[in-house]
């Protein structure tokens, strides 16, 4: 777990705390998450821990560049990137390295898949005063924490701002799967499935 420090804790005090700011630049944000895994019955946890989250932590190691910011909590993780194209290859080389986790020989389900969304755009960047620490918040945050739950375990979902940012990478492709409905009564977002491809291929919803 990673994330920018502003200061020491001898140095921690209420006239250090950084100004709310709107980021001049658009960042891409991931939310991902482990289907089934509110499920899991106790003895599993520590399980689901050592084999399966070490290995999303060795993946995030190899994508330090760009990454912005990194939490995790439970199964849950948010990262946020410089920008899409690096937050895409993360959440694809994310996905193959779990692809061939044998969670059944480790007694796990094998719907135990990560479910991971995005969306890119301008967030507010502000201190967490629990963490002591900069963190980020906004409107696009919150769109894809509320696609993630809809995201099916082991795909990519991502909004249309996130798909069309990504659509610069020739080696990402983007196809559009509808109109969803997502958690906790936020609202309809149009979705991609973000996945590799030999030429970009974004194609934009139809009107």
């Amino acid at each position: 777990m990673r994330a920018l420090k502003t200061t020491t804790n001898a140095e921690r005090g209420p006239a250090l705390h950084p100004v709310p700011r709107l980021c001049d630049d658009p960042r891409a944000i991931l939310v991902i998450d482990f289907a089934a895994f509110s499920r899991l019955p106790d003895a599993s946890i520590p399980i689901f821990h050592e084999c399966v989250m070490r290995p999303v932590a060795e993946v995030m190691a190899e994508h330090e560049d760009g990454r912005l910011y990194d939490n995790s909590w439970g199964d849950a993780i948010i990262a946020v990137f410089e920008d899409a194209s690096r937050a895409a290859h993360f959440s694809l080389d994310l996905q193959d390295r779990l692809a061939c986790m044998p969670f059944a020989a480790l007694g796990l389900p094998a719907t135990l898949r990560p479910r991971i969304a995005g969306d890119y755009g301008r967030t507010w960047q502000g201190y967490d005063f629990v963490r002591k620490e900069l963190t980020f918040y906004g409107v696009h945050v919150t769109r894809a924490a509320r696609l993630e739950p809809v995201t099916p375990p082991g795909a990519v979902y991502v909004t249309e701002s996130f798909a069309e940012a990504a659509s610069a990478d020739r080696a990402l492709a983007c196809r559009y799967v509808g109109e969803i409905a997502t958690a906790k009564n936020f609202g309809v977002l149009g979705a991609f499935e973000l996945t590799r491809a030999p030429e970009a291929s974004w194609t934009a919803p139809r009107s």
